[in-house]
């Protein structure tokens, strides 16, 4: 269930990068001649990289990092003023006496955790080559092909 979560959390997180960039970016016009295009794929290989990287890290640190601050300064405002005091209210000293076994059985969700982890690893460690040679294949083939295409 845990692992579950995490995972939930953690892709909701990266989700939300995606949106922001997707509507920050513009697509420039292709090109109808081929000198044009020549050049527009020439620009696009030496600044397109770079320029996405800035744009992706100025909206990051523009925008989402403040509104990830807000968010967590609001929880942190509700838990401190309304949760926290009200459940210390309603649970009063049970906390204090079941607090061994809440700490045993944490304990036993971080170690499943861990091991959740360490098997990711371990799948990411056998597809890692497969990756790395379809990725250089997919470039190399990308390479190839505008190699032939500036040929003409």
């Amino acid at each position: 269930m845990t692992k579950y979560l995490l995972f939930l959390i953690i892709f909701g997180l990266v989700l939300v990068n995606f949106s922001y960039a997707a509507e920050q970016i513009t697509i420039p016009k292709t090109p109808s001649d081929v000198p044009g295009f020549k050049l527009f794929v020439k620009n696009l290989f030496e600044k397109g990289p770079g320029l996405l990287w800035n744009k992706m890290k100025e909206i990051f640190f523009n925008e989402v990092v403040p509104l990830w601050k807000a968010i967590h300064q609001k929880i942190q405002n509700f838990f401190q003023k309304k949760a926290i005091p009200k459940t210390q209210e309603l649970i009063g000293g049970e906390i204090e006496k079941r607090k061994p076994e809440l700490q045993e059985q944490f304990e036993k969700e971080k170690k499943e955790t861990w091991k959740g982890i360490e098997d990711l690893k371990e799948k990411f460690k056998k597809i890692k080559p497969k990756l790395i040679t379809f990725s250089a294949n997919c470039f190399t083939k990308t390479i190839n092909f505008f190699k032939d295409l500036f040929k003409r």
